[in-house]
């Protein structure tokens, strides 16, 4: 056997046994693990912390740490140090120095320390500015560690699919793959009902990389390099299946396998996998996309299954993920919070996250129940407390001012419920405890701790669901009003094309819509046709000159053949805004892209939301764009225009069409809704009747003095 003839086998063994597998790298800038770009550390010792996702499938082969720091200059170097730890262990030290307040450590992570999951970076400064009779919080006392320009670089190799369902849900659809993931759904047109087919298996997939981001495409062949989900029907899979050599039969009914992907000539690249959503006939491939898209818990653990049946609960409508409902007592264990003790000279903060429905009507008069149980340590100062906020505004500061220490239960705070807001809200806790050492004293910390117990609970009052749009911010919070049935019933997309553009443009919404919410878009339908006369929301997807002008006619900026454009001239403290009324013939360019939300002119009370573009590979760069929460923070009004350069994205909001009203009031009046949108009305109403009763007050005083002093005069005519 020759020497080229061995190698021309190897090479075939490699391709045939490894598929791709070259080296790949991610690289994670830290301040995409955290909600802030800075970290502080303060007083003599503070520390902090971050969570980074190591994908399951990635074998890491190789990892640097790059830190960039800068220190107060009033430190003293031989006692001030930081030091930066992974999963506890402590990779470098490093010297705080005041002469040279600005630093960078570059560390080499050993492989063997980094863990599939989630693994921990902890940065640790022990820092003092005296050596004696310091005090232990100064100003003084601070590092701060940049994380935007600090980054994690990991080197890794895909290791090879297991094929078992559960690796469906715990290993190819891995919300801790960075910086996104990739899936291709294969069908064997692009018929409304196979789109339809497609978004079920994309708003799964999408549920399970959480908040991840994830890209889809559908086309009619495999895409290398990526996870694929064929989907289609037994005819179409056999065929398709066998094509590229794979004899495939026993489907008798819904069925769902995974395989790794076929590749050319016979190849297998085992590091990606095939997933086959199929069944005997086109009717029952619903059932069989909705059991994969539900396919969340590690069962079952063999390569097939064939599905016998499937059955969803009934779902309640403003339900999803971290939702809580109305006059319903959860306790902190129920939010999340286990009992947690909050110790030391620099408590870290803790925080409880939860959502409340996008359309509530909160209401000025109504206040929310917090109930609190807690423990705190003797020895503390007076000025010791528990600080409370909601969406970073402190509402509350509970004393820990018992120098014995104590043990509250069911500390009651009543917080007006217009500090919270639609969408996500925060419940932090914050506690400042101080003791009574002095500074030449040597301090004992053990004593300094607050507990707050897991039974302690959050209630809110009963809200209408009673919402003005277009409000385009309620929709990048959790899909409103897509997601008022939390499957996206009563909810139609409208492709008016079906290039590849628009397909994708129209899934990546949809796994954005389901990742905000939780909840598999089940009940959602896509059309290819002209929707006359749907009474549900409509979502409109595709280039600006394929959709219909009876659609754009509505727009609050109307792309027909003469556009008709508005542009803001003066806006009042108020927010209302005057427009300058341009019509011209014109296009949105190559670069931007526009979203707008407008009354459905099909229902009253129904909306129309438009996601348009010059064409369709700028429809899916702008899509991509929507996924960025830089883009979905600043998208507000009726109205926002997207300029598409990645990284950073530019965001140009505006309110141009008249508000509508959308929900059912429940128990609130006409008139409770009339001052609770007119506010000011509200405020003049109540001066008005301050005013009259004043007058009505001074009239009666007056009238009595008068009548007084009549009655005065006849006793003295009587003497």
């Amino acid at each position: 056997m020759t020497m080229f003839t061995r190698l021309l086998i190897a090479a075939f063994m490699f391709l045939s046994l490894g598929g791709v597998c070259q080296a790949q790298t991610a690289t994670i800038p830290l301040h995409k693990l955290s909600a802030k770009s800075i970290i502080d550390l303060k007083c003599i010792q503070g520390d902090e912390g971050l969570s980074v996702p190591v994908a399951e499938r990635w074998q890491v082969t190789g990892a640097r740490l790059t830190i960039k720091y800068s220190n107060s200059i009033s430190l003293i170097k031989e006692v001030s140090q930081l030091a930066v730890q992974w999963n506890g262990y402590t990779l470098s030290q490093r010297q705080l120095d005041p002469l040279s307040p600005e630093g960078e450590i570059s560390i080499s992570i050993p492989p063997d320390l980094i863990k599939p999951g989630y693994n921990n970076i902890s940065f640790n400064a022990s820092q003092h500015y005296l050596k004696q009779c310091e005090n232990y919080c100064s100003s003084n006392l601070w590092t701060s560690v940049n994380l935007k320009e600090s980054e994690l670089v990991l080197t890794y190799d895909l290791k090879p699919v297991p094929l078992s369902l559960l690796s469906v849900s715990e290993f190819v659809f891995d919300p801790k793959i960075f910086p996104k993931g990739s899936v291709n759904i294969i069908t064997q047109d692009k018929s409304s009902e196979n789109i339809t087919l497609a978004a079920v298996v994309a708003s799964g997939v999408a549920r399970r990389f959480d908040y991840r981001e994830v890209m889809f495409s559908m086309t009619q062949d495999i895409k290398k390099g990526q996870d694929n989900v064929l989907l289609g029907d037994k005819a179409f899979v056999e065929s398709f299946l066998a094509a590229r050599g794979l004899d495939y039969n026993g489907i008798d009914g819904p069925f769902i396998q995974i395989l790794h992907l076929p590749g050319p000539n016979g190849t297998v690249d085992r590091s990606h996998a095939l997933l086959i959503v199929t069944a005997i006939d086109k009717s029952r491939i619903k059932i069989a996309a909705e059991t994969f898209a539900n396919m969340t818990f590690p069962f079952p653990g063999g390569d097939k299954m064939s599905v016998r049946g499937f059955a969803m609960p009934d779902i309640p409508l403003y339900g999803g993920r971290l939702v809580i409902k109305a006059d319903k007592e959860y306790s902190f264990k129920t939010l999340k919070f286990e009992t947690t003790t909050f110790s030391g000279l620099n408590p870290s903060t803790r925080e409880i996250t939860f959502r409340l429905p996008a359309d509530l009507l909160i209401r000025h008069n109504q206040t929310a129940s917090l109930v609190l149980s807690y423990a705190f340590g003797a020895g503390m100062m007076g000025e010791s407390a528990l600080n409370v906020a909601i969406n970073g505004k402190n509402v509350r500061a509970i004393p820990l001012n018992n120098p014995n220490g104590d043990f509250i239960e069911r500390y009651r705070i009543d917080i007006p419920t217009y500090l919270f807001k639609s969408g996500t809200n925060v419940l932090q806790f914050s506690p400042t405890l101080k003791t009574a050492a002095k500074e030449c004293d040597l301090i004992q910390a053990g004593n300094l701790f607050v507990t707050i117990f897991d039974v302690s609970t959050l209630t809110f009052p009963t809200m209408s669901h009673f919402v003005q749009l277009p409000n385009l911010e309620l929709f990048m919070l959790n899909g409103f009003p897509v997601t008022r049935w939390p499957d996206g019933y009563e909810s139609m997309v409208y492709l008016p094309e079906t290039d590849d553009g628009s397909i994708s443009s129209a899934l990546n919404i949809i796994g954005m819509i389901t990742q905000k919410n939780g909840y598999p878009l089940f009940g959602i339908s896509v059309t290819t046709e002209a929707p006359d006369g749907w009474n549900g929301e409509l979502l409109v997807i595709g280039p600006e000159k394929s959709i219909p002008d009876s659609i754009k006619e509505n727009a609050p900026l109307k792309l027909m053949e003469e556009a008709v454009v508005r542009y803001p001239v003066i806006a009042s403290w108020e927010d209302d805004v005057t427009f300058a009324l341009s019509t011209q013939k014109s296009s949105m360019g190559l670069e931007y892209g526009a979203v707008m939300q407008f009354q459905s002119p099909m229902k009253k009370g129904r909306s129309v939301l438009m996601v348009t573009a010059e064409d369709s590979a700028t429809l899916e760069k702008l899509s991509h764009a929507l996924l960025d929460p830089g883009v979905q923070s600043n998208s507000k009004g009726d109205l926002s225009f997207i300029r598409l350069t990645p990284p950073d994205y530019d965001v140009y909001s505006l309110s141009v069409k008249k508000k509508f009203y959308t929900g059912k009031l429940g128990k609130i009046s006409s008139a409770e809704l009339f001052l609770h949108s007119s506010p000011y009305i509200y405020y003049g109403a109540i001066a008005a009747l301050i005013l009259i009763f004043g007058i009505l007050l001074y009239i009666l005083l007056k009238w009595r003095k008068s009548r007084k002093m009549r009655n005065a005069g006849k006793l003295k005519d009587a003497f």
